[in-house]
C-alpha cells in the first residue's frame, strides 16, 4: 500500500493585476510529491506586507478532500513554498507577486511570511532555484512549524545550516522568517547558536532580523555573539537590525 503524508508548507499565488491563481499540491506519496491539487482562479482584493485577501472565482480542478468553491473568500496572514517535484520549475513569468506562508492544521489564522514581485527574468531565475533549494526540506521545516512535537534539533540541524548556506536572495529572505519566527517560538535559542551567529554575519536584511529575534530569546548573550550584534549596531545603512542589535547588547549589560 502507497502511504500519504501531508506535504509542507505553502500555496503558491501568481498574482496578476486583478487576479490570482492559486495552485496548491495537498498530498504527497512516498516515492512522488503532488499527485493531488487545488488549482482556481480567485479575485484579489487586497496584497500587503501583513496579509492578502482574495474571492475564488471559478475552482478548475481540486481532489475529493477538497472543500474549496466559488464565492469563498480567503484571507491569509504566514511562509513558505510548497511545490510539487514534478513543477520543480514552476512557471513563474516577470510581474508575477509570488506570496508564501505556512498552512495551519486548524482553523487558525495564516500568517504572511513573505511576498515578492518578480521584475525581471534575474528574479524569475532566482525564484524557480529557491524552490528547488527549500523543497527538499519541505517536510523538516513543516514539522518544526506544525507538529506537537517538532523534530529534535540534531535532526533539523542539517537542514537549516544547508539553507543558511544559500546565496539565494529568496531562500535567505525565507530562511530569516523560519529563524525569527519558527524556530524562535518553538526551539531554545542556546543550542543554536552557530546558526544565529550565521544568520547576523549576513548581509542580506531579513536573514539578519530572523537571527535577530531568535537572538532576543537568549537569557543572556554568549560571547561569540557580541562581534556580530556590535557590527550590526553600527551599520548605517541597516537602521532597523541597528536599533534591534543596540537593544540586545544594551539588555545583555544591565
Amino acid at each position: 500500500m502507497v502511504r500519504c503524508c501531508t506535504l509542507f508548507l505553502a500555496l503558491l499565488l501568481l498574482v496578476r493585476p486583478a487576479a490570482a491563481l492559486i495552485y496548491l499540491p495537498e498530498h504527497a506519496l512516498e516515492d512522488e510529491l503532488a499527485t493531488a491539487a487545488v488549482c482556481a482562479i480567485a479575485d484579489v482584493k487586497n496584497v500587503d506586507k501583513d496579509a492578502a485577501e482574495l474571492t475564488v472565482r471559478d475552482v478548475l480542478l481540486q481532489p475529493k478532500s477538497s472543500t474549496i468553491k466559488a464565492g469563498d473568500s480567503l484571507r491569509i496572514t504566514g511562509a513558505s513554498l510548497r511545490l510539487s517535484r514534478t513543477h520543480s520549475k514552476p512557471r513563474f513569468a516577470v510581474g508575477d507577486v509570488v506570496i508564501a506562508f505556512l498552512t495551519p492544521k486548524d482553523d487558525a489564522p495564516w500568517a504572511l511570511q513573505h511576498s515578492v514581485t518578480l521584475r525581471n527574468d534575474a528574479e524569475v531565475k532566482a525564484m524557480r532555484a529557491c524552490v528547488r533549494e527549500v523543497l527538499p526540506h519541505a517536510p523538516l521545516l513543516h514539522a518544526a512549524a506544525q507538529d506537537k512535537e517538532p523534530p529534535a534539533e540534531e535532526k533539523l540541524g542539517p537542514a537549516i545550516h544547508e539553507l543558511l548556506a544559500s546565496k539565494n536572495a529568496f531562500t535567505q529572505i525565507l530562511m530569516g522568517r523560519v529563524l525569527g519566527r519558527t524556530l524562535a517560538a518553538r526551539y531554545a535559542p542556546a543550542s543554536w547558536q552557530s546558526a544565529i551567529i550565521r544568520a547576523l554575519e549576513s548581509t542580506r536584511k531579513e536573514l539578519r532580523t530572523g537571527g535577530l529575534r531568535f537572538a532576543e530569546k537568549l537569557e543572556k548573550l554568549p560571547a561569540d555573539l557580541r562581534p556580530p550584534l556590535e557590527k550590526i549596531a553600527a551599520d548605517k545603512d541597516d537602521s532597523a537590525n541597528a536599533a534591534l542589535a543596540k537593544e540586545l547588547l544594551a539588555r545583555d549589560k544591565k
